[in-house]
């Protein structure tokens, strides 16, 4: 399930964008049985070991503004913003016994699990930016920006900062000149706290 708000609303010369998004969805792996799986030279017996339900939910809230300033240093295309997010992810994950056995059918080995398989987690993240993208003449421009963000699960807080330079050598000419630099993070997902509580 996703359902997705947006307002967009003029002050002046600001354009302020307001998004609520809500998404849900469900997932289910399993088998056709409760059989072991068996595993031989000639093929594989039994049912699917793995089984797994999982919930996953995420509430987004995201809101940026920008102004275009024009005086004599050129003209200057400012945008702020900020989002905040909560997500969640729970279920349960079982894991039936393997075994391994010739082509005779005696057992080599046989492979079982311990623990419940039960998780439930959830994260909260926070970010704000600003940027500027700033041509003082028609044919150079500058962006400049930096990112705050901050994530719940792994007690952490990174600055990322933007640059970046455009240059058109010749007017009305095809020719561009690039130069950019910039850090970026993604976050860490939240099933990766999750993996301890799988069964062993």
């Amino acid at each position: 399930m996703l359902f997705t708000l947006t307002d967009h609303f003029a002050f002046g010369a600001t354009l302020l964008n307001s998004t609520l998004s809500i998404q849900r969805f469900r997932a289910a792996v399993g088998a056709q049985g409760n059989a072991n799986m068996v595993l031989t030279p000639t093929g594989d017996l039994g049912n699917y070991f793995r089984q797994e339900s999982r919930n996953e939910s995420r509430v987004e809230w995201l809101e940026n503004a920008g102004r275009t300033l024009t005086n004599g240093l050129g003209v200057s295309d400012l945008k702020f913003g900020l989002s905040a997010a909560r997500t969640g992810s729970f279920g349960r994950t079982i894991e039936r016994p393997v075994e391994i056995r010739d082509a005779q059918g005696r057992l080599l080995k046989r492979i079982a699990f311990s623990g419940q398989g039960l998780f439930d987690q959830s994260d909260t993240e926070v970010s704000i930016y600003a940027q500027n993208h700033w041509m003082p003449t028609p044919g150079l421009a500058f962006d400049l920006g930096a990112r705050l963000e901050y994530q719940a699960a792994t007690h952490t807080q990174r600055i990322a900062p933007r640059a970046g330079i455009a240059w058109t050598p010749f007017r009305g000419g095809p020719t561009i000149l690039r130069r950019g630099f910039g850090i970026y993070y993604d976050r860490v997902p939240l099933n990766v706290f999750a993996f301890s509580r799988s069964p062993e």
